[in-house]
């Protein structure tokens, strides 16, 4: 399993990521943090997928640039 972080520009951009991520794997662990004045998020999530595998379900998401552009294995 791999912890991966990455920020999205609202909450809805958020849950369909991992809508799309659940098609694909089961996820062990999600958080998701939003700013307080801001519509924009941070989220963490651990799944067993690979980078690749996430930036090209982020892609083929429409308006999840910010995911895609962001996601990165924690600890890079």
């Amino acid at each position: 399993m791999r912890k991966y972080g990455f920020r999205a520009e609202c909450l809805h951009d958020v849950f369909t990521f991992v809508a799309a991520v659940t098609e694909h794997s089961r996820i062990i662990d999600l958080r998701v943090k939003q700013d307080p004045i801001f519509p924009d998020c941070d989220a963490w999530l651990v799944v067993d997928l690979t980078l690749k595998e996430l930036k090209k379900i982020a892609r083929d998401i429409q308006d999840a640039h910010i995911v895609e552009e962001s996601i990165a294995l924690e600890g890079d």
